[in-house]
């Protein structure tokens, strides 16, 4: 129990359940629409992969190209979300805001698509590259993995716990059920909320999660700007690798640079080195040697002629 009251006693704790319940809601919206419009998933691939497989045993190589254009777009989703968050553990202050406005561009434009051409099916790989981003928009929490697109981890975490306490585990992760539970019933109620929309408003509906995550992604960068007492505008236009929205991501890659260890090289010899002291040297011996073969010259010819002829007289 010390350690549940302690991890669900940690201040960001109800920001991550209460931003991850609303990601799980939207997550189930946006699965329940293309479910009914197109009978397909973008939230997860699992689907997707095995069809996939068993539309290439059956020779509709068209529909495996399909599956595999989902699939690849929520990989593309997930590369987004990596170069835009660079670390994986859940800190309030981090580019979050950038990530669900981004993705609520990505659902106004699958919403355009779906509305004025609703037989075509491209929507569907701008959605799964938005689901693919805020999947990725992942977060560790007390060394566990908290993902918002699809239910089968939660409900397995949910399932391990309940056996825990069962079991008389002596530290059972309660805060799971705290954080999982909301997180799975919110997603139901996006489901039951994307049919409902759809009744009622027909394709118009994925408008409705689009217009959730901008407001989500607004107001994330609105408290950054209080917190941080700087300048709305500023925030939002500033790039994520800066220090407003990762104050310690430029000090840890000057760490990381002075940490890096080049391998050690053997020692060259004299001819390929090429430091200031024996350029010096080499000058000086240079000119040891021009003013011994001047002297030469003047035993010859006689310090006269030597004068009278130039620099001709250099020329051996």
């Amino acid at each position: 129990m010390k350690e549940t009251a302690g991890v669900a006693a940690r201040k960001d704790f109800g920001w991550l359940v209460l931003g991850g319940s609303i990601l799980c809601f939207i997550a189930g919206w946006v699965n329940a629409f293309s479910i009914i419009a197109a009978h397909a998933t973008v939230t997860h691939v699992t689907g997707s992969t095995t069809n996939a497989g068993m539309a290439m045993v059956s020779g509709d190589g068209d529909y495996v190209l399909y599956a595999f254009g989902i699939w690849a777009c929520f990989v593309v989703g997930g590369t987004i979300a990596g170069i835009i968050i660079m670390k994986d553990t859940f800190a309030m202050g981090r580019g979050y805001g950038h990530a669900f406005l981004l993705i609520s561009a990505l659902l106004l434009w699958a919403s355009a698509w779906v509305i004025h051409a609703p037989k075509t099916h491209g929507w569907l790989f701008l959605c799964a590259m938005g689901m693919g981003i805020q999947n990725g928009v992942t977060t560790r929490y007390s060394g566990n993995v908290v993902r918002t697109t699809h239910m089968t981890g939660l409900s397995t975490d949910i399932g391990i716990t309940i056996g825990h306490v069962l079991r008389c585990h002596p530290k059972p992760e309660r805060w799971k059920l705290k954080m999982y539970c909301p997180m799975l019933l919110f997603f139901f109620l996006g489901a039951a909320a994307g049919r409902a929309a759809y009744t009622a408003c027909g394709r118009t509906s994925l408008l409705f999660p689009t217009v959730f995550l901008f407001i989500l992604g607004i107001s994330y960068v609105y408290y950054l700007a209080l917190t941080r007492k700087q300048p709305f505008h500023k925030i939002l236009l500033k790039r994520i690798s800066q220090e407003v929205l990762e104050p310690d991501s430029p000090s840890n890659f000057r760490k990381r640079l002075r940490s890096i260890q080049l391998p050690h090289l053997p020692h060259l010899p004299p001819m390929f080195t090429h430091s200031p002291t024996s350029n010096k040297a080499a000058k000086a011996k240079k000119g040891h040697r021009q003013s011994r073969s001047t002297g030469n010259l003047e035993h010859v010819f006689g310090e006269d002629d030597l004068h009278a002829s130039g620099t001709n007289a250099h020329v051996v």
